[in-house]
């Protein structure tokens, strides 16, 4: 299997070994943050057990395009099989897939069996969508290090 390589900056590699369940990262703009979320969605997915997905959440459908679908394309084209553009879904070379959504319907993210979850933007989107949606999907699964 190809392989991804990347450095990281002090802190995202303190965030990347934090072994707490959930995460939160309240820092400025251009620091790194979604770049960070980036190559955890990768390395997470490429993880996941099998019949599980990753989801990458923004508040809204043009945000999560702009901020994370070009940069997991690029990012991950090594370990990527397939990509549908309309449905922003990656497939892997596992079998595992990436989800890009929008956190402006929550509803619509129901149903995911989830390993991992990036909401980027939290404090932009209904509280419900990690409360009553995100945080069940993960909940099956129990694994100690997201």
């Amino acid at each position: 299997m190809a392989e991804l390589n990347w450095s990281l900056l002090p802190w995202q590699l303190d965030v990347w070994q934090d072994k707490h369940r959930f995460k939160v990262i309240a820092a400025g703009r251009r620091c790194g943050k979604s770049n960070l979320a980036i190559k955890m969605l990768l390395a997470k997915a490429l993880q996941a057990p099998e019949g599980s997905s990753v989801v990458y959440v923004a508040p809204t459908l043009g945000q999560a395009r702009q901020i994370a679908w070009e940069a997991l394309l690029t990012q991950g084209a090594s370990v990527i099989k397939q990509a549908h553009v309309n449905q922003m879904d990656i497939t892997l070379v596992t079998g595992r897939k990436i989800y890009v959504r929008s956190g402006e319907n929550p509803d619509a993210l129901r149903g995911l069996k989830l390993f991992f979850a990036v909401i980027d933007e939290a404090a932009f989107v209904k509280e419900d969508l990690f409360t009553k949606i995100i945080r069940p999907a993960l909940a099956d699964l129990k694994v100690k290090q997201y």
